[in-house]
């Protein structure tokens, strides 16, 4: 964060400040410090919150300077990238999926082939089918999306189809259904071991 702390100020010293007068200027800094460290140490650790202090100072830094630069002529936003959680458990669709018959693992426990896979984003998990038309596999898929949203220890909170996650979510254009897991619960890809483990 340093290094694109110097790398911002260099700009608005050598880049923007000529041109003040000429034109306006937009200009965005990215922190990274604080992401790393919640994915490690936990979102309110220790670690954490003293990197984000880090970046608060940072961030004055830099609004200082651009308001003397402009005479107090700028908007500043300060933005998140995306929200984040402290996840607890890690929910691995793909696994089902393999026990069903739907994903073919190999004898060294590699992925050979594919009818369904589940791609995680976060919290949601986007599932595709790799034939659309095969209704066989389709209603497969739907017993098991089924049974997970029944089973209240599945860490899952909602099953949408993929036009509805595309209507009412404007994501996921590829989707043939989208799983959103409850709060504290990650989606991953992985294909052997257990459908539900604890990440703590």
């Amino acid at each position: 964060d340093t290094i694109r702390q110097k790398a911002a100020l260099w700009i608005l010293d050598n880049k923007i400040k000529n041109h003040l007068e000429d034109r306006p200027f937009f200009m965005s800094c990215y922190y990274a410090a604080y992401d790393e460290t919640a994915h490690i140490n936990g979102v309110y650790s220790k670690e954490a919150i003293n990197d984000l202090e880090k970046i608060d100072l940072l961030v004055g830094e830099l609004i200082e300077k651009v308001h003397k630069m402009t005479n107090d002529n700028v908007v500043v936003c300060v933005v998140s990238d995306h929200g984040t959680i402290d996840n607890k458990y890690d929910i691995k669709p793909n696994i089902l999926f393999a026990k069903h018959k739907l994903i073919e693992i190999d004898e060294n426990g590699k992925l050979s082939d594919w009818n369904v896979w589940c791609q995680r984003s976060g919290g949601t998990g986007q599932i595709r089918l790799k034939d659309k038309n095969n209704q066989e596999i389709r209603s497969k898929l739907e017993v098991i999306l089924n049974e997970l949203i029944k089973d209240e220890n599945s860490g899952i909170s909602e099953v949408i189809t993929g036009e509805e996650a595309r209507e009412s979510r404007r994501g996921f254009p590829d989707a043939d259904y989208v799983i959103i897991s409850k709060p504290g619960y990650e989606i991953r890809e992985d294909t052997i071991g257990e459908y539900l483990d604890s990440n703590t």
